[in-house]
């Protein structure tokens, strides 16, 4: 069937590379894969990240244009999807098209990747925050990728799920459907309510949003590396002026300040604590921190045991990570983590943070280790046991392999989704979209 896909963050398009993008271009292909038709909607970013509200009021009118341009051309054509599909929706990134084009074409509407933190609802963010509300409550299905989103998702969409409170009307200054005011207070309903109030929606079609979970997942088939690792880990040894005796430790990730650059200082600072140990890490990555990420390992590189690489990318960036030891990464605030998905596809095991979603990708004991989320010392511990047993470390990187591989795979997710998606639509019932008999 067609489906309009859109990512409110960023577009599986997007020219910046990042997990997100990665995970939304993943999501195509499963798509696809199972025989699908994937437009994408729009490549409007939705994202304010400072809580401006003058910026949100300007996002929702282009989401409002944006949704009038696709109904212009979707609006009794064959051509118009059959079902509206949104990535990672959070309230600094609402959806103001998909709920709109959706019910208007009497579509099914998924989310994959939604995040519900009533605390936001009396924040700078709070127009967002009611807008994924008045989204998931239109949502045929809600799947979570993370499982840190699953207690507020459960929260939200369980009180959905009461017979008695019978159907009711959508009001249209929730989804904007016929006017968006000037007042962008209004669009939402009134934000002076409790923290824990949610817009009084009707059920779609079928009794409600239902939460799905799906495990995160890779391209298997891309994490491969070519030629014999042995050779090629000597001569990246060679490369980088390494002690080829000397593990080999891996760390990519994008460059750029938040988390990510809080992740760098701590690696750094765990490292700093094992130079008893051998070892050399190489970092691959790019990104406006890059100066500064440079600045901190300054001290290793010039003690020969850390070497940037900068950007890399496919067949040459497995070929890197496929040749080291451990792959190493403290994951601050790491929602899910695909390039330790990745390591552990190419037959390396992990050292991460356990913070969010990596337990879900990284399994203590079973292909990787797991540290106190921001501890140096628990890290730099957990870094020097790996490395101290070379036999049990390529024992546990040959797990991370098997398990990644059996659970995590592109197919896996494929039938998933596509089951997922024709439960919706059949769910909808006639009269709502187009049937998948019609569809055949």
């Amino acid at each position: 069937m067609r489906i309009a896909f859109y990512a409110p963050l960023k577009a599986p398009d997007h020219p910046t590379p990042s997990g997100d993008r990665l995970i939304a271009g993943l999501l195509v292909r499963a798509l696809e894969r199972a025989g699908h038709e994937v437009v994408l909607a729009s490549g409007l970013r939705a994202f304010d990240g400072i809580g401006d509200r003058a910026r949100q009021h300007r996002l929702a009118r282009i989401g409002r244009a944006e949704a009038q341009r696709l109904l212009g051309g979707w609006l009794g054509s064959p051509r118009a999807p059959r079902c509206w599909f949104t990535y990672h929706l959070y309230h600094k990134a609402p959806d103001w098209i998909g709920p709109r084009v959706s019910a208007r074409l009497r579509i099914p509407y998924l989310v994959a990747e939604a995040s519900y933190a009533p605390k936001q609802a009396q924040g700078v963010w709070r127009h967002g925050h009611r807008a994924v509300a008045a989204a998931l409550a239109r949502a045929g299905r809600v799947i979570a990728l993370n499982p840190d989103d699953v207690p507020g998702l459960e929260r939200l969409l369980g009180g959905f799920e009461d017979p008695a409170r019978g159907p009711r009307e959508f009001p249209d200054d929730v989804f904007g459907l016929e006017r968006l005011p000037d007042d962008l207070e209004d669009l939402i309903h009134d934000p002076r309510g409790s923290p824990d109030d949610v817009p009084d929606l009707e059920r779609p079609p079928g009794g409600g949003a239902r939460l799905c979970r799906l495990a995160p997942f890779i391209d298997i088939e891309t994490c491969v590396s070519r030629g014999d690792r042995s050779r090629r880990r000597a001569r990246i040894a060679r490369a980088v002026c390494a002690d080829p005796s000397a593990p080999l430790l891996a760390c990519v990730a994008m460059m750029r300040g938040g988390r990510k650059a809080e992740s760098f200082r701590l690696l750094a600072r765990a490292l700093e604590r094992i130079l008893h140990v051998p070892w050399h890490l190489l970092v691959a990555g790019d990104g406006p921190a890059r100066p500064e990420v440079e600045t901190v390992f300054a001290g290793l590189v010039s003690a020969g045991r850390v070497t940037c690489l900068g950007a890399r990318r496919g067949a040459a960036l497995n070929g890197i990570v496929s040749a080291c030891d451990l792959f190493v990464w403290p994951a601050l605030g790491e929602p899910i983590g695909m390039a330790m998905l990745e390591a552990q596809a190419l037959g390396v095991p992990v050292v991460a943070g356990e913070t969010r979603g990596v337990g879900e990708i990284v399994v203590h004991g079973a292909g990787g280790w797991l540290a106190p989320e921001g501890d140096a010392a628990a890290f730099a511990d957990a870094v020097e046991k790996a490395l101290a047993d070379p036999v049990a470390l390529a024992a546990a990187g040959a797990a991370a392999r098997a398990r990644v591989r059996a659970g995590h795979g592109l197919a896996a997710a494929s039938r998933n989704l596509d089951r997922w998606l024709r439960e919706a639509v059949e769910e909808s019932g006639p009269g709502f979209g187009v049937s998948l008999a019609r569809d055949a």
